[in-house]
């Protein structure tokens, strides 16, 4: 389903989705792509995935705790450097499930690293 390089990194707010990507959208779900992973993909938030699975009446997939071999697989992630939006897009997971399972492994968060400015000249 969704091959190749993705359209988009991030979300652009008030992205409106084609027909024919709706339908793409659906179809990953379906096939057991998250929420998270389409949203990337499409460029839209996880939440606007989740509107449009709902409008379409899609059963929603109960959500699913990460097993102590995955939890394991992001703190070492974490420990190696990765950010926790680099943890959470390689673990398939959303940001916040990462952080609240790093934090329940009781591992030290490092403060978030702002993108520093460009000398003007």
């Amino acid at each position: 389903m969704l091959e190749g390089s993705a359209p988009s990194t991030t979300y652009r707010p008030n992205t409106k989705l084609q027909p024919a990507q709706i339908s793409a959208l659906i179809e990953g779900y379906e096939e057991g792509v998250s929420m998270e992973q389409l949203g990337r993909y499409f460029g839209v938030h996880a939440h606007t995935v989740r509107h449009h699975l709902g409008r379409a009446e899609v059963v929603l997939r109960p959500r699913r705790a990460a097993d102590e071999r995955q939890i394991e697989g992001i703190v070492q992630l974490y420990r190696t450097g990765l950010s926790l939006r680099q943890v959470s897009a390689q673990a398939g997971l959303s940001y916040g499930s990462v952080r609240n399972y790093l934090l329940r492994a009781a591992v030290a968060l490092r403060p978030p690293v702002r993108p520093t400015q460009r000398d003007p000249g």
